[in-house]
């Protein structure tokens, strides 16, 4: 049960193929938090975990307060390792959303 929730997390911030992007970068790409996630859950699907963490790692950086990332984030260290990042952002996911039982 991976998720993608859209609401408010417009803000725009810059990510590449490879990961977050830097000013000097080229062929990067503005993107919101939650099409961050959307590419995650899309790399994921294509078998690239690493690609996908660092969508959600880039969605929680812009979007600090919103649980989806985390929780997504969550679940692929559950799949793969390591266990203690799992945990991690797992606790975040249930200290900025306390009624999500998925994280626990």
């Amino acid at each position: 049960m991976r998720r993608l929730e859209t609401g408010h997390h417009r803000q725009r911030y810059k990510f590449v193929v490879l990961g977050v992007a830097t000013e000097d970068q080229h062929h990067e790409s503005m993107a919101t938090s939650e099409e961050l996630v959307a590419e995650g859950l899309r790399l994921e699907d294509q078998g690239d975990r690493g690609g996908a963490e660092l969508a959600y790692e880039a969605a929680v950086a812009i979007s600090p307060e919103w649980s989806v990332p985390y929780f997504n984030l969550g679940l692929l260290f559950k799949q793969q390792g390591p266990w203690e990042r799992a945990l991690e952002v797992n606790q975040k996911v249930v200290q900025l959303a306390q009624g999500d039982t998925g994280a626990w």
